[in-house]
């Protein structure tokens, strides 16, 4: 059988886009390395912007989420200096600037919208390669040691971010921050009242994003930093979080679920080979600073899903529709990966001119509410505004 399209990564973004091509009753299969129908009990959890969760509401998934806390104002601070900002959905008329999800609950509704659809799912499958031959993508599999190719118009490459894009796409960018982030859930003395912080400190920045009664946070710094604070116990690590971020969420109290992870910015310079595409964080892994990441990756979903619509393109690895794909998304990528790094190298600097002007900076985005409604309709919305 030749499916229309192949994708490969069962993830949110990956399983995203087989609901949306499902619902244009496409023939697809999504595959993963690992189960897809019992995915692993994770407790990793995903910051979605607004715009986000219209996506979702449009998908059909929204309304099974209950494990969902809204991000109603965010607060940013730069500690120790001048300048600080605070955002509120009120800016833009719409219920909460963003929400707080399980990323294995949204994953597990995702995959059962698209069984409901009749997209085939292949798990436990590795795919080692993808090669064209002629009209069609080749995917080369290894399922408990059998190995078999399968057919398709299209090979999607959503895996987040493995050896498998950088062989097939190639020309990627790679980027090192020398910097890791620890992330974890903390409990604090006083209730968050729908409030994420992002406070920028010397040594790195720090984020607090409502969930639940608690806050899930990412803390920022240096490799050996992040190291000491993960090896300390419970009493040392909230005494050194309390000593960086401060009081403004009161005194923290627990911590648990503590992860740590590398930080860097890779991105593909072309998102499209011949009849091959890759999206969500195999297409772009960014620093997490301005949650771009996984909203980034559901907006490359919802394009890719509208321009088949619009176009009612029988085959989808053609090389007309992916140069108009590739040319769809070409503002909102840069948009995104240029507006994060940019916060990147600018707080974690602290030469003396660089440290006015990014205060002044904060000051300027809390005294001028149009400058402040535009970046936060594109860091909810992407640079399209929709």
């Amino acid at each position: 059988m030749r499916f229309d399209t192949v994708i490969i990564g069962a993830g949110p973004v990956g399983s995203a886009l087989a609901v949306s091509l499902g619902r244009q009753n496409k023939n697809v299969m999504i595959m993963d390395a690992n189960s897809i129908s019992k995915p692993k009990v994770e407790s990793k959890k995903l910051a979605i912007s607004y715009g986000s969760k219209v996506i979702l509401e449009n998908l059909g998934v929204w309304g099974n989420l209950e494990q969902c806390t809204p991000i109603k104002k965010v607060h940013v601070s730069h500690k120790g200096f001048f300048g600080r900002t605070i955002v509120s959905h009120e800016v833009l008329d719409i219920p909460a600037l963003g929400y707080v999800i399980p990323q294995n609950l949204l994953q597990r509704q995702l995959v059962l919208e698209a069984q409901k659809l009749g997209v085939e799912i292949l798990e436990k499958c590795l795919v080692t390669d993808v090669s064209v031959k002629g009209n069609k993508a080749l995917i080369s599999c290894n399922q408990n040691k059998k190995i078999f190719e399968i057919d398709s118009n299209l090979a999607v490459i959503a895996d987040g971010g493995s050896s498998l894009a950088n062989n097939s796409i190639k020309k990627f960018k790679e980027k090192s921050f020398d910097q890791e982030a620890i992330i974890c859930t903390v409990k604090c003395d006083r209730k968050h009242t729908n409030t994420a912080y992002e406070r920028f400190t010397e040594h790195g920045p720090i984020a607090l994003l409502p969930f639940g009664d608690e806050y899930v946070l990412v803390w920022t710094g240096q490799a050996a930093d992040c190291e000491e604070r993960y090896a300390a116990n419970t009493k040392i690590f909230l005494q050194s979080l309390q000593k960086h971020f401060g009081w403004r969420a009161g005194r923290f109290q627990s911590v648990k679920e503590k992860k740590r992870v590398r930080l860097f910015m890779r991105y593909a310079k072309d998102v499209t080979s011949d009849r091959i595409v890759v999206l969500g964080n195999a297409a772009q892994t960014l620093h997490p600073v301005a949650a771009q990441g996984f909203n980034l990756g559901l907006r490359d979903v919802k394009d890719f899903a509208d321009l088949s619509k619009k176009n009612q393109c029988a085959d989808l690895g053609a090389a007309n529709f992916l140069v108009k794909y590739k040319a769809s998304r070409a503002a909102d990528r840069s948009f995104g990966i240029g507006f994060t790094d940019l916060l990147t190298r600018v707080f974690s600097n602290n030469d003396g001119p660089l440290v006015i002007t990014r205060g002044f900076a904060l000051f300027m985005l809390d005294a001028l509410p149009y400058l402040k409604k535009i970046v936060i309709q594109r860091m909810i919305f992407g640079s399209k505004f929709t």
